[in-house]
C-alpha cells in the first residue's frame, strides 16, 4: 500500500512517515499542497494522511 504524508512540520512528517514505513507501507512525503500535487501527478496512492492547514492552503479544499 502506498501512502502520501502531507504535513508542513518536517519533524512530525518524518515521524509519521517512519512509523508507516515500519508497518510495511510505501511512503512518500510532501510539505505543502504544491509538493503533494506534484507527487499525485507522478504516482498513485491508496491513502493520504494530511495536516489540514498548510502554508499554501487548506488541504481539505485541495482534496
Amino acid at each position: 500500500m502506498r501512502v502520501l504524508v502531507i504535513e508542513d512540520d518536517e519533524d512530525l512528517r518524518h515521524a509519521v512517515a517512519t512509523d508507516l514505513a515500519a508497518a510495511g507501507l510505501e511512503v512518500d512525503e510532501a510539505g505543502d499542497i504544491a509538493q503533494a500535487h506534484r507527487a499525485l501527478e507522478s504516482a498513485e496512492y491508496h491513502c493520504a494522511v494530511f495536516d489540514r492547514m498548510l502554508p499554501d492552503g487548506d488541504a481539505i479544499t485541495y482534496v
